[in-house]
């Protein structure tokens, strides 16, 4: 259930498909009035939800304010060192474990 109810929200939450469905209402309906107004909306809400700089503004209120090394004053036991320096494709890849060329994070850490 909640796997459909999933898909079927993120369908929904797409500013494409309401732009869509607008569109498609515009195109049926009989009052040209109405079909300026839902056109005109339409191209309003594309401009509006495709700009980057809107965009870029609204993700910066939700992320967390960074902190800076000098900043921190306490110290710490562990780190969490993400991946990303490990090479698969390397052959032997059985007996031993791989580097590629970001590797110094690790070895640095």
């Amino acid at each position: 259930m909640f796997f459909i109810l999933s898909k079927l929200l993120f369908f929904l939450l797409r500013p494409i498909n309401w732009m869509l469905a607008l569109l498609i209402w515009a195109w049926w309906t009989k009052d040209a009035q109405r079909r300026k107004r839902l056109i005109g909306f339409s191209i309003l809400l594309y401009f509006f939800l495709c700009n980057h700089i809107i965009f870029n503004t609204v993700v910066r209120w939700w992320e967390p304010e960074t902190i800076q090394l000098n900043a921190i004053q306490d110290t710490f036991d562990i780190a969490i060192l993400l991946g990303g320096y490990s090479n698969f494709d390397i052959v032997p890849n059985q007996d031993r474990h791989n580097f590629n060329y970001r590797a110094n994070r690790f070895t640095n850490t």
